[in-house]
């Protein structure tokens, strides 16, 4: 089974325009050093979404916590099915040539096992998180914080 070489992942990274990608849902403006404007992820009415510097590979919303780089905006926002269609997708606008890597049914079978361990992790931070900004018995844990 063939599988997206590393490289070829970190290219599209880095030849990936996030400034340019989120400019199509997002009205930017640059002040401090850094692009602002209005989270997509949730509601709002001053702007605290950021391309973070240098080069604007990662963004960062201080109100909801919503992080990533280009491909994970891919995900969210773009409408990409997984990782793997948001890299092609990527690789295709920004004229990336991907290469494949054969794959052994054990680095397959490592490679499944882990990305359920990352799948499961982020489902359990996110539960926890909620936790957290819900229950009144975390109050005091929250004001800690």
């Amino acid at each position: 089974m063939a599988r997206l070489s590393d490289e070829s992942i970190q290219e599209v990274r880095d030849a990936a325009d996030l400034l340019e990608l989120v400019r199509t849902r997002v009205q930017l403006t640059h002040r401090g050093g850094r692009w602002w404007g209005r989270c997509p992820f949730h509601d709002e009415d001053t702007p605290s979404f950021s391309l973070i510097p240098p080069e604007n590979r990662a963004y960062f919303c201080f109100g909801c916590d919503a992080r990533g780089d280009a491909i994970r905006w891919m995900q969210e926002q773009e409408g990409a099915a997984d990782f793997i269609g948001a890299v092609e997708a990527l690789a295709e606008r920004f004229g990336v040539e991907l290469r494949y890597e054969e794959e052994s049914e054990e680095q397959r079978r490592r490679r499944a096992a882990a990305d359920a361990r990352r799948e499961l992790l982020d489902l359990a931070g996110s539960y926890y998180a909620q936790v957290l900004e819900r229950s009144p018995d975390a109050e005091a844990a929250l004001k800690y914080l």
